[in-house]
């Protein structure tokens, strides 16, 4: 079991992310998204156990990948401690130091909390009620949208890829560096190292855009 931690502690620091590469996919319907990270993290001491922050979030895979292509994988679930939005990944053996990446898909709810990964509500011009996926990550709610370290401290590069219908558009803080087409919309984009709550995504209507512009 880990040990309980106040608001004011931090994490441990033998792991440290660099660089983030995620993808986010929100279900407007179901209000629901599918999340897929690949965080790059410099080992600066061997374990066998990562902490890192994450808060409502249903944890479906993880799995460590060495510098040598080895691939560590879990014993049992993550202990997750949804008080403190802490979540324990107890590997089969120890990491070695270096670099290497944490893979990890995910899920969670698009509420309507105004924090994390959200959905927000807006009626059209015809009255018609939308919603559009939102992000609001300061001070300390990244943990509710991707598992992360989510302290201003830590800092690291990201790769973020939004998948969103054809009749919404991803909009970011951050210039697109690629957009495909087929089913849906997928935008890539990058983001130099910043603080983690610096980071913004939104989904809404194409309508929005068009009556805006």
């Amino acid at each position: 079991m880990m040990a309980p931690q106040d608001s004011f502690s931090r994490l441990p620091t033998n792991v440290t992310p660099y660089h983030y590469a995620l993808k986010l996919k929100p279900d407007l319907e179901n209000f629901t998204f599918a999340g897929e990270v690949a965080i790059h993290v410099n080992v600066n001491n061997e374990t066998d156990k990562v902490q890192l922050n994450g808060l409502k979030l249903n944890i479906h895979k993880v799995s460590f990948v060495g510098d040598d292509g080895t691939t560590i994988g879990l014993i049992g679930k993550p202990n997750i401690d949804s008080d403190d939005g802490v979540i324990e990944f107890s590997f089969e053996k120890k990491i070695l130091n270096g670099k290497g990446v944490i893979n990890i898909a995910y899920d969670g709810i698009l509420g309507y909390t105004m924090t994390g990964f959200y959905r927000s509500k807006y009626k059209t011009l015809t009255g018609d009620e939308r919603h559009m996926a939102v992000t609001h990550f300061a001070p300390a709610f990244a943990r509710l949208a991707l598992p992360c370290w989510d302290e201003p401290a830590i800092k690291a590069s990201f790769d973020v890829t939004l998948v969103v219908p054809k009749s919404h558009v991803a909009l970011s803080n951050m210039p697109p560096k690629e957009e495909r087409v087929e089913g849906a919309v997928s935008t890539h984009r990058h983001c130099k190292v910043i603080d983690i709550y610096y980071l913004y995504l939104v989904s809404p209507d194409k309508v929005i855009i068009e009556l805006n512009t």
